[in-house]
């Protein structure tokens, strides 16, 4: 008899536990929940930056570590308005920014990069903050070079960072031209300075960042192309594919910060005579 009670115990527990395994394939300890930068960014109560250092975007002085430029107050003032801390976690490169996204080193790249076309199988972007004009720069004792079709010849060398837009356009619209090759992480102005002493004959670069260059070595480099700009692109926060919620809530911030003039505003202090182009405004 107390072996037919413990043999109806045992097969009613047995029966409960397939009952419950049917019912639900994970128990409540085993349920995960979704680990998107945006679920982080609400729980932790701050957005984890990579960024890489382009003046005017972003510039950090070398003796107090202090940050300062175009990205930096926007997503400083975005911070501040959505209630969150901007934490400049890691300095990343235009050629390794996916990858740290995809890998989760860092929530958003908070440095302003332009959304091009290639960019777009990896990263998702936010709307856009503004736009820049890519003009090609000469030597200004430099007479040879007129426009983009005469840039392409094997007589000519064209300076360019590893893994960046200027390479990328130099493969595209002068592909006869010699490469002056510079490593990913070289500061833009590099490329300038290549032009400058002669270890190039040009490149192409943001009209902004050509003006910081200029501002310090005046008549070094010309804009050869003023009136048509080789390229145009929007400058965008980039974010991990899939980051929808974080997009729609960067976006949001985006827009007023638009609406209220202090995307203008902070422009005008960093980038004036019209370095970079602005967003219509939508009413007009």
């Amino acid at each position: 008899m107390r072996n037919l009670i413990v043999t109806i115990l045992l097969s009613a527990a047995i029966a409960s536990g397939i009952g419950y395994s049917l019912g639900s394939k994970t128990s409540p300890s085993q349920v995960t929940t979704s680990d998107t930068a945006y679920d982080r960014i609400i729980k932790s109560g701050k957005i984890r930056c990579g960024y890489t250092l382009v003046a005017p975007s972003l510039t950090r002085d070398p003796n107090t570590g202090a940050f300062s430029g175009v990205s930096y107050e926007i997503m400083e003032k975005l911070g501040q308005d959505l209630g969150l801390v901007i934490e400049w976690a890691e300095e990343t490169s235009f050629a390794s920014m996916s990858e740290g996204l995809k890998t989760n080193r860092f929530d958003m790249v908070c440095t302003v990069v332009w959304s091009g076309t290639a960019r777009g199988k990896a990263s998702q972007f936010s709307r856009p903050l503004f736009y820049s004009a890519i003009n090609a720069y000469g030597r200004t004792d430099d007479d040879r070079l007129a426009s983009l079709p005469s840039f392409n010849s094997p007589d000519l060398t064209i300076a360019m960072i590893d893994g960046s837009t200027a390479a990328q356009i130099a493969r595209d619209d002068t592909p006869q031209a010699k490469s002056y090759s510079l490593p990913d992480m070289t500061d833009f102005s590099q490329l300038m300075v290549a032009v400058t002493d002669k270890k190039a004959d040009l490149t192409f670069s943001e009209e902004a960042q050509a003006n910081v260059y200029l501002a310090k070595n005046p008549n070094s480099v010309k804009n050869l192309t003023p009136e048509k700009p080789v390229r145009l692109f929007a400058n965008r926060f980039s974010m991990k594919m899939g980051e929808a919620n974080l997009v729609a809530m960067i976006d949001n911030g985006i827009e007023n910060l638009q609406n209220a003039g202090f995307i203008d505003a902070v422009l005008d202090k960093y980038a004036p005579l019209h370095a970079y182009h602005r967003v219509a405004k939508p009413y007009r």
